[in-house]
C-alpha cells in the first residue's frame, strides 16, 4: 500500500493529492486528473462515485460533506435532501427539503416548494391558532376582520351579518352571557322570551321590560301576561288572571280588562256588581231585576216580580217576620209572632177580643177560652 510499479519494475511511493500523475495508480487516493495529455494532477476524487456516502466531488476535485438545507447548491448530488431548487425566502438555489427529516428541528417540510416551515396545514399548529403561511399565528376571536374560516376561533370567516369577519357557530363564541344566532353569524343579548329574566322579553335582541295592564305592544310576548290585544285596546296589553291587575282590581278573561268587579263575589258584603262597580244592594221590595242585586239573594216578591223578596227573618225590618212562601215581610205569619195581649189575622196582630166576641181559637179571646158556640168566654 502506497507504492505501484514503475516502468522499471520498481515500486515507487504513490504521489499525494496534487502532485503530478500519468495515471491513477501513481496517486495515493487512485484519482490522476487529465493525465493524457501528461502530466496529469493527482486529486481526491473525479466524480461524486468517489466520495464516501454523504460526501460528494467539487468542483476542486475534493470531497466533501453533502450540504444542510438552506445552503446555496449547484445541483441535487451536493444536498442531504437530493434536492436543490429556488425556495421561497432565498436568494438563488439552495438545498431544500424533500422530507421533514431534512428539516431543522421542530420545522416540517412543505415539499410543494422544499421549504422547511413552522407549519404546513392547519392542524400542526396549536388549537388557537392556524398556518399562515408556513407560520402559526393565532386565531382571532368574534367579529375580528378575516380572510378565511381558518382564521376565526369559530372556525366562520363571514356571515350574512357579518361579511369579512368572524361569525360564531355557537354560544362558546360569544363573550360574556351572549347567544349565537346561527341564522346570522352575530352574538346577541337573547335569541326569544325564553332567554331573558323574568319580566323581560327579547326585544329586537335585547331584553327589555314587559308591559305591565294596558301597556303597549304588538305581540303576546311583549306582555308580562303573556296576552296582547284587550277589548276595545288591540294594541294593549290584556289580563289573563288577576296577578294581571292591580291589587284593587279583577281580570275580566272575556275583555283583558282589569275591573272593579266581575262577580258579585268581587264586592263587599252588601254590594252588587253592576257593570263592573260594586254598588249596594236593595233591601226587602227594593228594586230588582236578578237575585245578586238583593241582599236576601232573591228578587221577586209575591205580587212584586220586580222587588226583593225576603228569605229569612234576617231579611225583613223591624220585628217584622218573613213569610217565605210569598218572600213577603209581615207583622205576622202566627199567633207566637204577635205579644202576648195581641192574635194573628191575615199576617196583623190585633187585640184580644173580650168575653162574648166571637171567635175561632182560644188564642183571640183574652181569656184564653173560645167557646164551642163561638164566643169569647
Amino acid at each position: 500500500a502506497g507504492q505501484w510499479c514503475g516502468p522499471d519494475r520498481r515500486c515507487l511511493p504513490q504521489a499525494p493529492d496534487g502532485a503530478i500523475c500519468a495515471a491513477s495508480e501513481q496517486c495515493l487516493s487512485g484519482h490522476c486528473l487529465d493525465p493524457v495529455p501528461a502530466p496529469g494532477t493527482c486529486v481526491q476524487c473525479l466524480d461524486d462515485a468517489d466520495c464516501l456516502a454523504g460526501r460528494f466531488c467539487t468542483a476542486t476535485h475534493t470531497c466533501v460533506d453533502r450540504l444542510p438545507y438552506g445552503t446555496p447548491c449547484g445541483g441535487p448530488e451536493q444536498c442531504q435532501s437530493g434536492r436543490c431548487a429556488a425556495v421561497p425566502g432565498f436568494g438563488g438555489t439552495v438545498c431544500a427539503c424533500a422530507v421533514t427529516g431534512d428539516c431543522p428541528s421542530a420545522l416540517l417540510c412543505d415539499v410543494a416548494i422544499g421549504a422547511c416551515q413552522e407549519c404546513v396545514q392547519h392542524s400542526d399548529c396549536a388549537a388557537d391558532a392556524w398556518c399562515d403561511g408556513g407560520t402559526c399565528e393565532p386565531r382571532v376571536p368574534y367579529a375580528m376582520p378575516c380572510g378565511s374560516d381558518a382564521q376565526c376561533l369559530s372556525g366562520a370567516c363571514g356571515s350574512a351579518g357579518l361579511p369579512g369577519l368572524c361569525a360564531c357557530q355557537g354560544d362558546m363564541d360569544c363573550a360574556d352571557d351572549d347567544l349565537c344566532d346561527q341564522g346570522t353569524g352575530l352574538c346577541e343579548a337573547c335569541l326569544d322570551g325564553t332567554d331573558c329574566p323574568e319580566g323581560q322579553w327579547c326585544d329586537d335582541h335585547d331584553c327589555a321590560p314587559q308591559s305591565p295592564h294596558l301597556g303597549p305592544c304588538s305581540d303576546d310576548e311583549q306582555c308580562l301576561s303573556g296576552s296582547c290585544g284587550a277589548s276595545g285596546f288591540p294594541m294593549s296589553c290584556a289580563c289573563e288572571g288577576a296577578g294581571d291587575c292591580p291589587d284593587d282590581r279583577v281580570c275580566d278573561p272575556a275583555s283583558g280588562l282589569c275591573e272593579v268587579c266581575v262577580l258579585t263575589s268581587d264586592c263587599p258584603a252588601g254590594q252588587w256588581c253592576k257593570d263592573h262597580d260594586c254598588v249596594p244592594q236593595s233591601a226587602h221590595l227594593g228594586p230588582c231585576t236578578a237575585d245578586a242585586q238583593c241582599l236576601s239573594g232573591s228578587c221577586g216578591a209575591s205580587g212584586f216580580p220586580t222587588s226583593c223578596a225576603c228569605q229569612d227573618d234576617g231579611d225583613c225590618p223591624n220585628d217584622l217576620v218573613c213569610d217565605v212562601a210569598t218572600g213577603l215581610c209581615e207583622a205576622c205569619l202566627g199567633h207566637a209572632d204577635c205579644p202576648a195581649s195581641e192574635y194573628c189575622f191575615a199576617q196583623s196582630c190585633l187585640a184580644d177580643k173580650p168575653p162574648a166576641a166571637p171567635c175561632q181559637d182560644d188564642e183571640e179571646c183574652v181569656s184564653g177560652i173560645c167557646h164551642t158556640s163561638g164566643m169569647c168566654l
